[in-house]
């Protein structure tokens, strides 16, 4: 099976299915990740700088450490604030799904108060109309009280978690711009559920469409 995480910033997808995708690895799945931003930072009120460099270099080693292969899509990525529908970008990401006979989409929910997850959204959702399951994570604490992200779907990462850890201190400079406790808060989330679901650790999505396979 060929399976597909679409992120907007660097850190979005070992956030949001870092463990659930080392799991599709260690099961022998093919497995890609691709981000829509240069995820070049500058919030000065905040003190929170990150250059494009520095995301892409943090990027390929949690790629590495996950066991994904990130997808190089830099000519196309758009800058930090600016992602927004377009044909040209969902055309392109239409035919990476064709081209890899992807089967399973993960990528962001669709209510998220942030506006390039919301447009990689929509984004993914249009080009991914032919895939046959799709599903949509949380990748921050920002939320709509009015519309809340529906957790349906759970991945037990209890045997990957350390390795969704290790790919999260890869991102030094998200580290050093909101401290180490912002990033493994979503660790500590996957705890909680795993609570919940009777486990260690889990992951949770939003279930768009699922294809059964028999």
């Amino acid at each position: 099976m060929n399976i597909l995480a679409v992120g907007c910033h660097a850190d979005d997808i070992a956030i949001g299915c870092g463990g659930t995708l080392a799991r599709y690895v260690r099961a022998g799945h093919r497995v890609y990740g691709m981000t829509l931003t240069d995820s070049e930072t500058h919030f000065a009120s905040r003190n929170i700088h990150r250059s494009r460099e520095q995301a892409h270099a943090e990027e390929c080693a949690a790629a590495g450490i996950i066991g994904y292969e990130m997808v190089d899509c830099r000519e196309v990525q758009c800058v930090v604030g600016e992602l927004h529908y377009s044909v040209e970008m969902m055309r392109y990401l239409e035919q990476f799904l064709f081209a890899r006979d992807i089967g399973v989409v993960l990528t962001h929910w669709r209510n998220d108060l942030n506006m390039d997850h919301q447009e990689c959204y929509r984004l993914v959702s249009t080009a991914a109309r032919h895939v046959g399951s799709l599903f949509t994570f949380r990748a921050n604490w920002y939320s709509n009280a009015a519309s809340t992200l529906s957790e349906n779907v759970f991945s037990d990462i209890s045997e990957t978690v350390e390795i969704k850890r290790a790919a999260l201190n890869a991102f030094q400079s998200e580290i050093g711009n909101r401290g180490a406790e912002w990033l493994h808060s979503f660790i500590e989330y996957n705890r909680i559920l795993g609570g919940w679901h009777g486990t260690g650790f889990v992951e949770p999505f939003e279930c768009v469409r699922l294809k059964l396979e028999v």
